[in-house]
């Protein structure tokens, strides 16, 4: 399926399986949070990412060739963001539905676009504000700030957002002269440094105690991985390095404008394994939000490929 009429369907592929990766990542994270550290779970899931990236994608990419970087200093804080972005989302997860924070994660390009006018000085037209006011009205509806619901919580997932668009700015930065492989070696490296300082710091459990989930999730103890979970650690990290992996090639294969709309079947994803390992299932006002977000981003996915081609045109 080499030729030029399949490459769509190839790019599609692709996508569909990256967001699969990415959605059993976050199930796993979500499996093991009653018992880990989020700490130790970064650190294993990195141990088994590095080596699947410096042995299979390293070597087809040019070799060690390809990890060079003009901007050391940059990459390092795209990595602290992706850390942060991690750190957020997953501390939300003992608290938030997988379905609902998905979606509120997926916010992200809306917040992307006005960063990219504030910072980068990009035009911003009606049709991407228009997109990005339904967007604010789907998290409304999630957030159900007039009581009861998950408002509180739903903070983490939206940094985690907000952290994710400003690291989508760097990479906008450093991808006029870096490699893909090389953002993600040190998104990798990043991750190893801040996760194995963590269990350091941390490992002990001084810092554990108290009711709230996420923070416990944060400070728990680390704890010797039991002959039952090893198979759930795997996946982690094969999702974490796979998922990265098949998107790349999804956008190598297709425009952006073709390949950005299946991002949005992990959302389904994420409400079926929701549904399927925690019997969780979004309420009615949980998937009116869901839709508004999702054709937020259909929008901007729309317009940014009617702008493409009116330039391709001209």
């Amino acid at each position: 399926m080499a030729g030029e009429q399949h490459k769509p369907l190839v790019a599609a592929g692709f996508a569909v399986a990256a967001m699969a990766c990415f959605a059993g990542n976050d199930t796993a994270v979500k499996l093991l949070s009653g018992g880990y550290p989020l700490y130790e779970l970064i650190f294993i899931r990195t141990l088994v990412g590095m080596p699947v990236l410096l042995v299979f994608v390293v070597p087809m990419s040019g070799g060690l060739a390809a990890l060079r970087t003009q901007a050391l200093g940059l990459q390092l804080v795209r990595g602290g963001l992706v850390v942060i972005t991690n750190m957020l989302f997953f501390m939300s997860l003992p608290l938030l539905p997988l379905a609902e924070a998905s979606a509120l994660f997926f916010v992200a390009p809306l917040i992307l676009t006005f960063l990219a006018a504030i910072v980068l000085k990009e035009r911003v037209g009606k049709y991407r504000i228009g997109a990005s006011l339904l967007g604010l009205i789907g998290v409304i509806v999630m957030v159900r700030p007039s009581g009861g619901g998950l408002h509180m919580a739903a903070l983490l997932p939206l940094g985690s957002a907000f952290s994710y668009a400003a690291m989508q700015l760097l990479t906008r930065k450093l991808g006029a002269h870096d490699s893909a492989v090389a953002l993600a070696f040190y998104i990798q490296l990043t991750f190893l440094c801040v996760s194995s300082t963590a269990g350091l710091v941390f490992g002990a459990g001084q810092f554990s105690g108290g009711d709230n989930a996420s923070l416990q999730f944060l400070f728990r103890p680390w704890i010797m991985p039991n002959a039952g979970d090893v198979l759930t650690l795997v996946v982690l990290g094969f999702c974490a390095s796979l998922g990265g992996l098949f998107i790349s090639h999804a956008y190598r294969s297709a425009e952006a404008a073709m390949v950005a709309p299946f991002e949005y079947s992990e959302l389904v994803l994420a409400v079926s394994f929701g549904w399927l390992f925690f019997g969780e299932l979004p309420d009615f006002g949980g998937f009116i939000g869901i839709g508004l977000i999702i054709s937020a981003g259909l929008v901007v996915v729309w317009r940014e490929t009617r702008l493409g081609r009116q330039q391709q045109a001209a």
